[in-house]
């Protein structure tokens, strides 16, 4: 199958979405995007720009796979279609995002990637990468009470019945995120329950959840510290089960945090 590179175009938009959707939906913590989104993670960027999403198209031009490349020296994304030749594709990805790089006077590259992807790690083994081992860094949630709330509805069948409402409290927000917030885990509407006392409170920072999520916390080292307190003490057990259920078990590229 001959394949082709260009520049994307803004009419692309709706397809790179539709893209980054087939390409992470399975993922821990996928979250879906915007063409919103996508601009204010990118596009509105000044090391980005459209002249940093590189996109590949297929049989009858259908976009099949995107990096995004920053002129800081940063590969920030790719997305490959499912059932595309994935590696190969990843392979033309990571050629273009170097060549893109080296033009612009970049000589060291840091390369954000799946790391239990094994398409792209053949590709980036081919090109030369993965000499040591991935690091993950997470600076913080975007969304914190959206991500909750999808990983809590994802794992319901492991949650104690009769929940009832709870209640997140997050003690150090950032100016994105609320201080409360209840995630809707019954059929009623988020309004109704808001309404209602929370049944359990569990009252965190931002550094202390998302360690618990991405497994750099210790659960049971945050409680005993006070970095997270469940209350009341009698919903104690209930809360480590709910906050177990966030734990993210797979290796994954967080599509819905800030990646540094």
């Amino acid at each position: 199958m001959t394949l082709s590179v260009r520049l994307m175009m803004t009419s692309d938009l709706p397809k790179l979405i539709g893209l980054f959707e087939r390409a992470y939906a399975g993922y821990a913590g996928f979250a879906e995007r915007s063409v919103a989104d996508f601009h204010w993670r990118y596009l509105d960027r000044p090391d980005i720009g459209k002249e940093g999403v590189i996109v590949v198209e297929g049989v009858e031009h259908r976009l099949i796979g995107y990096v995004v490349v920053g002129t800081s020296g940063t590969i920030w994304e790719f997305a490959i279609d499912p059932d595309a030749e994935r590696q190969k594709v990843a392979t033309i990805l990571i050629a273009e995002a170097e060549r893109f790089l080296m033009e612009s006077g970049v000589d060291e590259i840091v390369l954000h990637a799946p790391v239990d992807d094994l398409d792209m790690a053949a590709a980036l083994q081919m090109a030369g990468y993965g000499g040591g081992l991935p690091i993950q860094q997470y600076l913080s949630f975007i969304d914190i009470p959206r991500v909750v709330e999808q990983i809590l509805v994802k794992h319901r069948d492991v949650l104690p019945g009769g929940l009832g409402t709870m209640e997140f409290v997050i003690r150090n927000p950032r100016a994105w995120h609320p201080e409360r917030f209840s995630p809707p885990m019954s059929d009623e509407t988020s309004a109704s329950t808001q309404r209602r006392l929370p049944s359990i409170v569990i009252n965190t920072s931002v550094e202390a959840l998302v360690g618990v999520m991405v497994g750099s916390e210790s659960l049971s080292r945050a409680v005993a510290s006070g970095r997270v307190r469940i209350t009341p003490l009698s919903k104690t057990a209930t809360g480590l089960k709910i906050l177990r259920a966030l734990r993210l078990r797979d290796p994954f590229f967080f599509t819905a945090a800030d990646v540094i």
